[in-house]
């Protein structure tokens, strides 16, 4: 998830996404920047500057209820000195810190998920009978760059295509090599 998580960054610096360029490693949404740069110069000492206003990172949810969208990240930059490409609500589930006393879990802003996974195994079973729908249909899906870390393969042949230089974000299965006698 590491595109999510640079395009949240982009926007703090009030940087274009396109203008941004990082080294992050890590799985799925536990992945670190070990690099993030703005037109090449290093962005982590501004990051680390303006994440000193809580007011930077504390504003409301995606559904508009709760607060703090990047507190837990924050957290973990001011700890570790790297910021995490986790979504407040994935990276506390990963790190059971946050949420082992109810104190933390309102100081960190966090709730059970109920209302937002509860329904989520219906809502999986209605898209997936949805697509299959669509696919039986004949229907055209639209090429969109809305989504860019769902469409690697896309710009994996446009890269082939055009010569255009490109980092991706990839889980790749390597086959061990035999040792060296």
């Amino acid at each position: 998830m590491a595109h999510g998580g640079a395009t949240r960054l982009a926007n703090y610096m009030g940087a274009k996404y396109e203008d941004c360029s990082y080294w992050a490693a890590g799985i799925n949404h536990f992945t670190w920047y070990l690099d993030f740069r703005v037109k090449g110069e290093d962005a982590y000492p501004a990051l680390r500057k303006r994440f000193q206003d809580p007011k930077v990172y504390l504003k409301k949810d995606y559904f508009g209820k709760g607060v703090v969208v990047d507190q837990v990240e924050v957290e973990m930059l001011n700890n570790f000195g790297y910021f995490t490409s986790g979504s407040q609500a994935h990276l506390s589930m990963y790190l059971p810190y946050f949420r082992r006393k109810p104190q933390l879990a309102e100081k960190y802003h966090l709730d059970d998920y109920g209302p937002i996974f509860g329904g989520a195994p219906k809502r999986t079973a209605d898209e997936t009978e949805e697509l299959k729908q669509q696919i039986a249909g004949g229907y055209k899906f639209p090429f969109t760059d809305e989504y860019r870390w769902s469409i690697h393969a896309a710009d994996v042949m446009d890269s082939m295509e055009t010569g255009t230089i490109r980092r991706l974000t990839a889980t790749l299965r390597i086959k061990a090599l035999s040792p060296i006698c």
